[in-house]
């Protein structure tokens, strides 16, 4: 339906085209012949009468989109001829799910590991190579072709540099909430990791992480759960009793004796599956502790080489977006440098997000890099890169502080908390968009990727085989 929201002007003045896409790729496009509405009047089409059902009924594509403009024909005191006055995006039904494409092992795909030490290295021929840090169960490097795309591990992230918004309302601010917790000092304890190798093609690891503010007494912390049910929040670990010793890459940590966090303000279960493919699926199961105010953000946090600046991502955009502020942003195939991903706010706060983004890639001038996407059925990602850290957003109070750092710093996240907006002196998020501190699981996928893969569309449509 097209509605006419004007009191006196109709639109004869207007020019109507629509843009189909599928899957992130252009499938049409073209003019849509509309009577002139009078004001205030409706016009209803049929989809299957519309200019773009033909198109859409041949394609193979699952996820489609059409966007309709409506552009001045002829220049106005107040506009020229072309400027775009209206711009409405809308999600066309799925008319089927294709068989997903599976990728095949071989002979080519099979992995070779061994350990020195706290050091899990994996690896297939010259390609590529992973180490994790057996004592702490993080990923800590990855290489292709010997180049080093990681600079700093996959971690669990839920914090954010406060926005004015999360600051509105002083003591019950958002940002008073988070800090009352030292969200802001979470520091990541590892309860458990078991490596074990489950095919020549397939390593997994199982990681649990609890996460606790760092430098805090107990007492203080244990202030800040009143309500928690016997005034405590224990989590006893134990070490999982499976262990296969005559594996070169597989078993349990040394470091996970048995131990008391307490309290604990999350607990993560992650299990990794490695394939000789150079692909990595990661599983998050978060556990919050109940107590905990809304959470700024629940995802994944990480530093890259600062060389893969060239970020394309199948998603919302092209300028910054969050969950509820996106209804101009359309959900579309975009590429962007790192730096002018960032938005120069007076005083620095978190900023630059994508949101509903189904697949993410971060390359260098000659196309090697990393590919990301939700996976398995998780929702879409919100995304952001940045040459500064979130500590340093934080700390800032004017851009002008800000100095660009030697890496990029990557967030994918799961859930990210709202802007809120409705004013600026008290936390407005509605609650649709809050993140409340419950049971959280998703899955991603990470990928290497060259001038020789497919592109990123076509690996988004492909998976691994589940074991």
């Amino acid at each position: 339906m097209i509605y006419n929201k004007n009191f006196f002007d109709t639109t004869e003045n207007l020019e109507f085209v629509w843009s189909l896409s599928g899957d992130g790729k252009d499938l049409g496009t073209g003019l849509m012949d509309l009577p002139p509405l009078e004001p205030q009047k409706k016009h209803t089409i049929l989809l299957v009468s519309c200019p773009w059902y033909s198109h859409w009924v041949n394609s193979s594509t699952m996820e489609g989109f059409i966007i309709i403009t409506a552009k001045l024909i002829r220049p106005t005191r107040w506009a020229a001829a072309g400027h775009l006055v209206a711009s409405e995006q809308l999600s066309l039904p799925f008319r089927h799910a294709n068989a997903p494409i599976i990728l095949t092992m071989s002979e080519s795909t099979r992995l070779e590991g061994e350990r020195f030490e706290n050091t899990i290295r994996i690896y297939k021929g010259q390609d590529w190579e992973m180490e994790f840090d057996s004592s702490t169960g993080i990923l800590q490097d990855w290489k292709i072709n010997n180049f080093p795309i990681l600079k700093r591990g996959l971690l669990p992230c839920f914090w954010r540099a406060p926005t004015d918004n999360d600051k509105g309302g002083g003591s019950i601010s958002y940002a008073s909430q988070w800090k009352d917790f030292f969200l802001d000092k979470l520091e990541v304890h590892t309860a458990r990791c078991h490596i074990e190798k489950l095919t020549r093609h397939v390593v997994q690891i199982k990681v649990t992480h609890l996460l606790k503010p760092k430098d805090i007494e107990d007492s203080l912390l244990m202030k800040r759960l009143s309500k928690q049910t016997g005034g405590s929040s224990k989590l006893v670990l134990v070490p999982s009793d499976e262990t296969t010793p005559n594996a070169k890459i597989e078993g349990n940590t040394d470091d996970c004796k048995q131990q008391e966090i307490n309290p604990f303000w999350f607990k993560v279960d992650i299990i990794y599956w490695v394939y000789g493919t150079g692909d990595l699926i990661v599983q998050y199961n978060v556990e919050p502790n109940i107590e905990l105010p809304p959470l700024p953000r629940v995802g994944i946090e990480f530093e890259i080489d600062k060389t893969l600046n060239y970020v394309e991502w199948y998603g919302r955009g092209p300028f910054e977006c969050y969950p509820d502020r996106k209804k101009a942003a359309h959900v579309g195939k975009y590429k962007k440098n790192v730096l002018d991903m960032h938005v120069p706010y007076t005083v620095p706060s978190e900023n630059g997000g994508r949101t509903d983004v189904r697949w993410v890639s971060f390359m260098n001038s000659e196309g090697t890099g990393l590919f990301a996407s939700c996976y398995d059925g998780s929702a879409p990602m919100q995304i952001c890169a940045s040459y500064y850290s979130t500590g340093d957003l934080d700390k800032a109070t004017h851009d002008k502080e800000l100095r660009q750092r030697d890496t990029i710093e990557v967030h994918l996240d799961h859930k990210h908390m709202g802007l809120g907006g409705d004013d600026s002196w008290s936390p407005s998020v509605h609650e649709e968009y809050l993140v409340p501190p419950l049971p959280y699981s998703f899955h991603m996928r990470f990928s290497l990727i060259n001038s020789s893969s497919p592109p990123c569309s076509d690996i988004f449509l492909t998976q691994l085989p589940k074991l």
